[in-house]
């Protein structure tokens, strides 16, 4: 394809971005909750308190934090129940909100490991740390990459985003489409990256945080390949809101109390989120 024509072909499908891009929703945003693991497999665990337990319940008040701010919310499992990656995705390319969210608590052999992490879909190389995590979250993962993407429902979403082209010929209209997917795709990463950061910031500048003298560190929003960030087709963000394995927020993952301050600072970080991307 000569320069002139590629030239062509970037201006159509910019000029179609424009036309179609995604403005916020006149009424509150779609969200999708996803409280991690469930069932049999229940994630990291200390002394009888299980990631999968309480993970549900963070998210099942933040549900009613949100829902109370006129958001329309979904979770993908309202109880303790065994929900295969492939499934929770599916749901959310059916649904297609504008947010989703995979609440999880953290581990680690490092008992003074602390803090929130939140993570977005990797389009750089991920730390060997971030790609240990991830792989550990996708650990349930058995068939083959192309099975597991079709389940997810993510290229049909994804198509479902790119609007109708009347261009002939077939080819040109092909060449375009292509642009367009990679320019949804990298606004997606755009968006997901902007969620953990206000997110972030929303529980750094809380009275939680000093309250509770449990400040995230430096390195909170981090890039990896997790299966449900990955296979979404709307902005997505994991996040770790705490470590079970650390003495003392461990314990505190556990109250009622700090439960609901972390509703209520995820929550004060998506107002935020919805209102940079107006």
């Amino acid at each position: 394809m000569h320069n002139k024509e590629m030239h062509q072909l970037l201006l159509i499908a910019l000029t179609t971005v424009a036309l179609t891009a995604h403005a916020a929703p006149s009424t509150k945003p779609r969200i999708m909750i996803d409280p991690g693991h469930g069932g049999t497999d229940t994630g990291a665990s200390l002394n009888g308190a299980k990631e999968s337990e309480i993970a549900l319940l963070v998210s099942k008040r933040l549900k009613e934090v949100l829902v109370e701010r006129g958001y329309h919310v979904t979770l993908t499992r309202e109880k303790d129940e065994s929900l295969a990656l492939e499934e929770r995705a599916a749901k959310a390319n059916q649904i297609k909100p504008d947010l989703f969210l995979s609440i999880h608590l953290n581990s680690s052999n490092d008992s003074k490991a602390q803090g929130k992490e939140f993570y977005f879909q990797n389009q750089l190389q991920a730390d060997e740390e971030s790609m240990f995590l991830a792989n550990r979250e996708n650990a349930d993962l058995h068939d083959s990459i192309n099975d597991r993407t079709e389940r997810s429902g993510v290229r049909r979403a994804e198509s479902e985003q790119i609007p109708a082209l009347s261009i002939e010929p077939s080819g040109t209209r092909n060449d375009v489409r292509r642009i367009l997917e990679d320019l949804a795709r990298n606004d997606r990463v755009k968006r997901s990256s902007l969620a953990a950061i206000e997110m972030d910031r929303a529980w750094s500048e809380s009275p939680f945080a000093a309250r509770f003298n449990a400040r995230n560190s430096s390195r909170t929003i981090r890039q990896a390949p997790f299966f449900l960030v990955t296979h979404v087709a709307a902005p997505s963000v994991l996040v770790e809101v705490g470590f079970l394995s650390h003495k003392r927020e461990g314990a505190r993952l556990q109250t009622d109390e700090y439960q609901n301050a972390l509703a209520l600072s995820l929550a004060g970080g998506i107002d935020r989120y919805f209102q940079s991307v107006k």
